[in-house]
């Protein structure tokens, strides 16, 4: 199994699965019978060109009448046969002109989400999966999807969608069953142009965006068809509703040993900084943090103030609540209903600790602790390879069970530091979870304020590793620090992390 963490090797998904062919359950092949020729058949809706809170730049063929790139109906063709352990379908998405996206021999499994923890672990699992957001990039130049026009197209249409080289699958994060579909464009025409301006954007941009959700029994037994030690009474824990299943889970303790192997030793390392203690000023780390401030979805400031927050302004008791647009099950952010956060708490946090796992490997592998003396929360991410983390890139973790980067390409490259955790030995599946300082108990992450973790080396050293809290929908980073390595483990990270570089 370690020959996915080594060397530069890429693969079809396919391979993975193997090539033993089943036939369908009858109980799914059941809900494609219900179906005209057996062809599931799903409504969507997709936004006009005034919405305004896409990740990405509107392509200028983006919706603009209301039949062009909106791509509301999804066809779902199931293949008689499939390989062990996956469930092949073509995907066709169609706009109201009939143009077509077709996705050929997609694997529906592959954005089911597959469950890790066991026993009262579920409960917090099951949440944590359903309630993020992950999915599959698929890629024009591999072939993985095909644009089929209609006689009805227009040289708009056809030109826009001759520059789709993207497309892509996501299993989104509102509800439970609540899928994506997008189609990414590449274009130059105005590049002559948008060089001489002070902001160059990517040349990619968002020509159609569509949300569609699967019939929620079908869909629970995807989940139990991918994981198959559950029952339907288990994925029915709380028929996915949210606030129950937190209340639940907030009750578990997390017990990190069944999570990971026993710890071989604790790190002496130091505290370099903490940054509502030496006032660091906040500086947005990513492109989506980006547009979100200037979509204006923190709500306390507006723009032209958010150069003058510090860590320690942003978490000061004066300062609270701190007011953050809800992402509402539309799909859409709403300033009139804000969810509001004290992150008065987050000052408390002034220390990180790093341990070793016991593992033959590596001793790279380890596990981080954000805590403090007062703070009434810790912090914990298990398995961490150091020697995967970049200088001067994030690597970003979600919080839950086997937390690999949830968005990745179809068919992967492993050797990266987008690992697909569907892949990943059980020994170094990640976990990233709050709990309760005193208690142990799991923390609804999300009920206080907080959606991802970010880890980078700063400088080429890799001496110094930081660690970033960031607040609820990735809207804005709250707490960051900064610890020095000792030199043994600083040696052991440059040296492995040569094994994912060549």
């Amino acid at each position: 199994m370690l020959f996915f963490l080594t060397g530069c090797y890429s693969y079809k998904w396919a391979n993975h699965i193997g090539n033993e062919e089943n036939n369908v359950p009858s109980d799914i092949k059941a809900y494609f019978d219900e179906f005209p020729n057996g062809i599931m058949t799903i409504n969507a809706i997709s936004p006009s060109e005034t919405y305004n809170f896409d990740a990405w730049e509107k392509d200028a063929a983006y919706a603009t009448d209301s039949l062009s790139m909106h791509f509301n109906v999804v066809k779902l063709k199931l293949h008689d046969a499939t390989p062990k352990g996956s469930l092949i379908v073509d995907f066709i998405f169609m706009d109201g002109k009939g143009n077509q996206v077709r996705v050929p021999d997609f694997d529906l499994l592959r954005i089911v989400p597959s469950f890790n923890a066991k026993g009262e672990h579920l409960y917090p699992e099951l949440l944590l999966e359903e309630f993020n957001r992950y999915g599959v990039s698929l890629r024009k130049e591999f072939k993985e999807f095909e644009v089929l026009f209609s006689e009805t197209s227009t040289p708009v249409d056809k030109n826009a969608l001759n520059r789709v080289y993207r497309t892509g699958i996501t299993n989104g994060c509102l509800s439970a069953g609540k899928w994506e579909f997008n189609l990414n464009t590449e274009d130059f025409s105005d590049f002559d142009k948008r060089i001489h301006n002070p902001v160059n954007y990517n040349q990619s941009k968002i020509l159609a965006h569509s949300w569609f959700l699967l019939d929620q029994n079908f869909y629970k037994r995807l989940i139990t068809y991918k994981n198959p030690e559950m029952t339907i009474e288990d994925v029915d824990l709380t028929g996915f509703d949210y606030d129950t299943l937190s209340e639940q889970s907030q009750n578990i303790v997390i017990d990190f040993n069944a999570l990971r192997n026993p710890i071989k030793k604790v790190w002496k390392t130091e505290m370099v900084e903490v940054g509502h203690k030496s006032e660091r000023a906040i500086e947005l780390l990513d492109m989506e943090e980006h547009y979100k401030i200037e979509y204006g979805l923190f709500l306390n400031q507006d723009l032209n103030s958010i150069s003058k927050e510090t860590y320690r302004s942003i978490i000061a008791p004066e300062k609270q609540p701190i007011k953050l647009a809800q992402f509402r099950d539309e799909g859409f952010y709403s300033n009139k209903t804000p969810l509001i956060f004290d992150m008065n708490w987050l000052q408390y946090l002034d220390n990180i600790t790093i341990s070793a796992i016991d593992i033959k490997d590596t001793e790279c592998l380890s596990e981080i602790k954000v805590t403090g003396k007062w703070s009434p929360f810790t912090l914990t991410i298990t398995n961490v390879d150091l020697a995967m983390i970049q200088e001067q890139k994030l690597y970003g973790l979600h919080y839950g069970f086997n937390v690999y980067p949830k968005s990745r390409r179809y068919n992967p490259a492993q050797p990266t530091i987008s690992f697909d955790s569907d892949l990943m030995p059980k020994a170094y599946e990640q976990s990233t979870l709050l709990t309760e300082t005193k208690t142990g108990k799991w923390v609804d992450n999300f009920k206080k304020g907080l959606s991802k973790v970010y880890l980078t080396y700063p400088t080429l050293e890799k001496d110094v590793l930081d660690v970033y809290l960031v607040s609820y929908e990735r809207i804005i980073p709250l707490w960051m620090g900064r610890v020095k390595l000792p030199k043994e483990l600083r040696e052991k990270v440059r040296i492995r992390s040569q094994l994912y570089n060549y």
